[in-house]
């Protein structure tokens, strides 16, 4: 079972180590092999002030000129491209050439206006009739630099904390991303403040010389009633099943949250096979809980821990549990399943309705 500003898959299995992914414990028959196809390249423009040549009619280079930065968030800057071609002339080519920024989460740009998005450096790119220029553009205040960190809880991320840094040219604050991410100015001797409902505030002290870098580690403080959080997670097979002995007791951390549509787990602590699903749901009444472990085939998840390069072990079914102070324990009916590595082969299973789930804090 495997068991999660934003910044693959027959044969080859694109397996997710040691990394938090939203669960979805799968299972159950799956149909057909998976596709693995590899990503496709993207080329990556990176040559900052440096004209590329072609050859032919069109111009030999492009200039991109105006001011590159802006102090904060919402401010604009108006940038100009200038073909340059073979005879010498130039041509004003702002409004024709095709404009991007390498980081939309930073920067906006359309004909050559620039506006900052969140705090941070990156680059715009202005290409036309086939030459480029990339130029490096930063949302900042001048002579500050940047404080970039995560905010966690136990190593899963925490969106939505309110970070704010104090320093001698003011206070900036933004709210976390949703991978626990955030950037501020700052410099000098500064201090930084994480805080978010249900959660013990930090505030450190930080010594900002140059870019840098702030991890915050937050402590649920919230009532017994509040289930949400980090638990250790144990599966245990039925009694009756006949099944690997690595099987039959699996592992692993969870974070358990809810969002608009129900309950999400995320799961870490194993090596995992993403078919594009990343979890596994469910639903409350009051103290009650209950997880929906989909089919891959039919359901809306799809999730498949590899136990080695030969096997991979898959869930289908429903566990019914209860939320405690510190422990939620469900009664899971289903099917366990043990794959080999095209998932077409069934090497072992058990279906019954008394597997277990227990999550402790």
């Amino acid at each position: 079972m495997g068991l999660a500003r934003g910044r693959s898959y027959g044969g080859v299995i694109m397996l997710n180590r040691i990394t938090t992914i939203r669960l979805v414990i799968v299972l159950g028959a799956l149909v057909g092999a998976v596709a693995c196809d590899n990503p496709t390249g993207v080329q990556n423009i990176n040559k900052q002030n440096v004209d590329m040549k072609s050859s032919g009619p069109g111009p030999q280079s492009i200039t991109v000129s105006g001011t590159t930065s802006v102090n904060h968030p919402g401010e604009t800057s108006q940038l100009t491209a200038t073909a340059t071609f073979s005879d010498g002339t130039t041509k004003d080519v702002t409004t024709a050439a095709n404009w991007a920024a390498a980081d939309h989460f930073i920067v906006a740009i359309q004909a050559g206006q620039l506006m900052g998005v969140a705090y941070g450096r990156t680059q715009v790119h202005a290409s036309y009739s086939g030459v480029t220029q990339s130029v490096a553009v930063r949302v900042l205040p001048e002579g500050m630099f940047l404080l970039t960190g995560r905010t966690m809880e136990q190593g899963f991320a925490l969106s939505e904390v309110r970070v704010e840094v104090a320093t001698s040219q003011g206070t900036f604050s933004t709210t976390t991303d949703s991978e626990g991410g955030y950037s501020l100015p700052a410099v000098g001797q500064i201090s930084v403040r994480a805080e978010k409902d249900g959660f013990a505030a930090q505030v450190k002290p930080f010594a900002a010389g140059g870019d840098g870098e702030l991890n915050f580690e937050l402590q649920r403080v919230a009532a017994p009633a509040d289930f949400h959080g980090a638990y250790s997670l144990t599966f245990t097979a039925s009694p009756s099943c006949a099944l690997p002995t690595e099987v039959t007791r699996r592992a692993y951390q969870a974070y358990i949250r809810e969002d608009l549509y129900g309950i999400v787990v995320d799961l870490a602590g194993g090596e995992f096979v993403d078919f594009g699903g990343k979890g596994f749901r469910g639903t409350r009444d009051g103290n009650t809980i209950r997880f929906y472990m989909d089919d891959g085939s039919y359901g809306d998840y799809n999730f498949i821990e590899q136990l080695d390069p030969a096997r991979m072990l898959a869930y289908h079914g429903t566990a019914t549990g209860t939320i405690g102070d510190k422990a939620i324990v469900a009664t899971f009916s289903g099917n366990v399943r043990v794959c080999g590595a095209n998932l077409r082969i069934v090497l072992a299973q058990c279906e019954a309705s008394d597997h277990r789930l227990e999550f402790v804090r």
